[in-house]
């Protein structure tokens, strides 16, 4: 049956990269980020829990991404390499689709 919610057109390294730099600290846990993603976009509320794993496997295979250690309470963050290009393109498009209440530091 399909979601009367649609699914994102964004990239999961796009989301992720938006959530990160709206969280003020640039980093976040695997759970905060999973929490994010479901508040901007309902279709994720409403799916079962397997893109959750799609989003960890991204976050560790991209060079984007880098996970904090030891400190396990900032389990992630971006490196800022390869990632700028889906920043600029994460602003333009929370403002286009009306999520930047959601995310008020990317406005």
């Amino acid at each position: 049956e399909r979601s009367p919610v649609e699914r994102p057109s964004f990239s999961y390294v796009a989301m992720v990269s938006m959530v990160l730099e709206a969280s003020g600290t640039g980093c976040l846990t695997l759970a905060e980020i999973y929490q994010h993603l479901s508040a901007a976009f309902p279709y994720y509320r409403l799916q079962d829990k397997k893109w959750q794993n799609s989003i960890r496997h991204t976050m560790s295979f991209n060079d984007c991404f880098v996970r904090v250690l030891p400190d396990p309470t900032l389990a992630w963050r971006s490196t800022g390499k390869h990632c700028q290009p889906f920043f600029g393109l994460g602003k333009m498009m929370l403002s286009s689709i009306g999520l930047s209440s959601i995310f008020p530091s990317l406005s």
